[in-house]
This record gives structure tokens, sequence and C-alpha cells, in this order.
């Protein structure tokens, strides 16, 4: 679950929906299943970026779920590819 919605819930919000709370070009902080995400989502012409800054908590999944359903919305939408920016930093 992504804020309450699994990921085909969220493939049947209208776009305007979509563009407005999710393609900000803004910092996000998402709920995804026990974790935290700080991230922030982008459409441009030909593809979908998703670029995450930070993941707190749980994490087993997290990333496979939003490579599918960021997939999934690219396919639909007839975008080329999905890019992935992803700030890791190990605390060890």
């Amino acid at each position: 679950m992504i804020e309450g919605c699994t990921p085909d819930d969220i493939l049947t919000l209208p776009d305007e929906y979509i563009n407005t709370l999710v393609f900000t070009d803004e910092p996000l902080v998402v709920q995804a299943g026990c974790a935290t995400i700080l991230g922030e989502f982008r459409r441009g012409m030909d593809r979908v970026t998703l670029e995450l800054a930070q993941i707190d908590g749980g994490g087993e999944g997290v990333l496979p779920t939003l490579w599918r359903l960021a997939a999934r919305y690219a396919q639909t939408h007839r975008l080329g590819y999905v890019e992935w920016v992803v700030h890791a930093i190990s605390a060890h």
C-alpha cells in the first residue's frame, strides 16, 4: 500500500489528480507500507523520474513496488522509460 492505496488504485486515478499531487517537481514524503520515503517524482515528455533521497523503516519490497508502479504508469502513458535517481548513503 502506498498512502493507503494499492498500485492498481493509483493507476486508476485521474491524470489531473496524479499531476497535482505526485508530479509536483518538489520533495514529497510518502508512506509505503511501514516505510517513509522522501523523494521527488517528475513526468517528462518521454519519461517518469523517481528521485529518492531517503527511505526510513521497513523497506522490504518498497523499491520493487515503486518500480512496478512506475513501469506500468510509463507504459500506460506511452512514455519511453523510467529514470531512477537514488541518493544512497550508509551510516556504518
